[in-house]
């Protein structure tokens, strides 16, 4: 009878160990990737863009479109800005956290080739995530409610980084 109540207290204890080893000695780090860290490989005809080593947007572009220095923006396709999932967002953090700008107000040859040859743009993403740094840290979609909780998701984890 001894030997089950011995077995039964391990089988308790053991996992209230582990967890508690864990929370002391563990730490939880989650990471969202950089894009074009080792630079821009694939040269697109129209833009002819080749670069090496780590790719950031210009200054220029960010000021363009009313990009603060030292905050993460957004950049999202004109027709996605006034959906339900981007009015949450907007709601959910400061313009001081994070900036949602609208790809919009530029004559549409321009804009077409921002899209293709700077922030790299193509279907089905719709939203680009730059970090303070400038670096392009994610391409979102709005086809599903996966890809909106991915992008709050990121947008929290880079926020928490920085």
């Amino acid at each position: 009878m001894s030997k089950k109540i011995t077995y039964l207290l391990v089988a308790l204890a053991l996992p209230g160990l582990i967890f508690i080893f864990l929370k002391i000695f563990g730490k939880n780090h989650f990471d969202i990737p950089v894009y074009y860290k080792e630079g821009i490989t694939d040269s697109l005809k129209e833009c002819s863009v080749m670069r090496h080593g780590q790719y950031t947007l210009a200054d220029s572009v960010l000021k363009s479109f009313g990009c603060k220095n030292d905050v993460t923006c957004l950049f999202v396709d004109a027709s996605e800005v006034n959906n339900k999932e981007m009015l949450q967002l907007k709601q959910s953090y400061s313009d001081n956290q994070l900036q949602i700008i609208a790809l919009k107000g530029i004559e549409s040859s321009r804009m077409s080739r921002i899209k293709k040859c700077v922030l790299f743009l193509k279907e089905p993403w719709k939203a680009v995530l730059v970090d303070k740094q400038k670096r392009i840290r994610g391409y979102y979609a709005f086809t599903s409610l996966e890809e909106t909780d991915r992008l709050s998701v990121e947008v929290d984890i880079l926020l928490a980084n920085n």
